[in-house]
């Protein structure tokens, strides 16, 4: 279906294809996963962007509220958590000219860059307030990153019944 996000309607759907060996059908699946991945960092450090610029324009007893230690944490944090997204996608991908890393995706891997990312987004949403859960940009955007997250899924593990920590 389609879903609102703040810069327009998103649809997203992911076609089953055809059986054909199961080590390429595991390849395809972790690219996917891993581009959902990076998607969802871009996503992220906008939602972050926004409220940065939200919060700039608002003030508490005569200091920006982005000023204010307990934000700049968050912010912080929220900076921390996309490096830290970047740096374990970049184990998988490449720029053009450099080596990317050609051994299979580890479920760990994608299991913690999601959890990365649903940990900030969450955060930085809640710097918006009341208003972040009215249907406007800042939640439309939150969404969109959280359904992403629900799309993608992470990879089984050991402790969710699958293959034991199988990689993609």
């Amino acid at each position: 279906g389609e879903v609102l996000s703040d810069s327009g309607p998103l649809l997203a759907w992911r076609a089953a294809s055809e059986t054909v060996d199961d080590r390429r059908a595991r390849a395809a699946d972790a690219a996917w996963r891993v581009g959902v991945a990076w998607a969802r960092t871009g996503l992220c450090e906008r939602l972050a962007n926004r409220a940065v610029d939200r919060l700039r324009g608002r003030s508490i007893g005569g200091a920006a509220t982005v000023n204010l230690p307990p934000v700049r944490l968050v912010l912080a944090d929220a900076a921390l958590a996309h490096l830290e997204a970047q740096a374990l996608l970049a184990r998988v991908t490449a720029e053009p000219g450099e080596q990317a890393d050609d051994g299979p995706v580890p479920a760990t891997t994608l299991a913690r860059v999601t959890a990365v990312l649903d940990r900030t987004s969450r955060a930085v949403h809640n710097l918006f307030g009341a208003s972040g859960f009215v249907d406007g940009e800042a939640a439309r955007l939150s969404r969109t990153i959280d359904l992403l997250g629900h799309a993608s899924g992470t990879l089984p593990t050991a402790a969710t019944g699958g293959g034991e920590g199988e990689d993609a």
